[in-house]
């Protein structure tokens, strides 16, 4: 009877380093590290200064409200007509401000999605050059346009040195600056610097 060769088992001729039917041996599993598809929700919170506008705005546009109805039913027509008009005005653009405020961001390839009460808007960030914190940026400016702290800081802006802003900000203090090659924004996610880190991994540099 043979004997069982005490260096292992027989290889075939040419040391291919295959094993007795034909295969490779087996190696170790690499997985293989790839950014999300998606990043992270981030918050858009309240600063007190937006807190204090939101909730003054409020009150004054439900008493003119008010005030309008209740004069409808005292005024003879077609003045009655005018002031109910004007109080269902006012409750639409409330509700309207309301809707366009800011919750939070998330980012996509490419893409800065704002999260609103009932929708989200989205924004293309193909092209970009740089995302920085200023909180500077909110400084006041003569040269702008849009709702400036009604629920949120929603409109456009002209800012040194960035030039011409498109503003999508709730708080001042977390303010971080997108340019890229069509549009700059400014944004103000809870936790910037985690954000300005998935900008950067998720958006195609310019």
């Amino acid at each position: 009877m043979a004997r069982a060769s005490p260096r292992g088992p027989l290889r075939p001729p040419g040391g291919s380093g295959r094993s007795a039917f034909g295969e490779s041996p087996c190696r170790p599993y690499k997985p293989r590290l790839t950014l999300p598809d998606v990043g992270s929700d981030f918050e858009a919170r309240l600063s007190p200064r937006v807190v204090a506008t939101s909730v003054l705005g409020t009150v004054v546009l439900l008493a003119e409200a008010a005030l309008m109805l209740g004069l409808s039913f005292w005024a003879p027509w077609p003045a009655s007509t005018i002031f109910l008009s004007t109080a269902a005005l006012l409750v639409v653009l409330l509700v309207a401000i309301a809707l366009l405020a800011i919750r939070g961001y998330r980012i996509e390839p490419g893409v800065l999605r704002v999260t609103r009460p009932l929708w989200a808007s989205s924004h293309s960030l193909s092209g970009l050059h740089a995302a920085a914190r200023d909180p500077s940026a909110l400084r006041f400016t003569w040269m702008g346009f849009g709702n400036n702290g009604f629920f949120a800081l929603n409109g456009w802006r002209r800012v040194e040195p960035y030039g011409w802003c498109r503003v999508l900000a709730t708080d001042a203090a977390n303010a971080v600056v997108l340019r890229t090659a069509k549009a700059t924004y400014i944004v103000t996610p809870d936790r910037p610097d985690e954000f300005i880190a998935q900008v950067l991994a998720l958006s195609p540099r310019a």
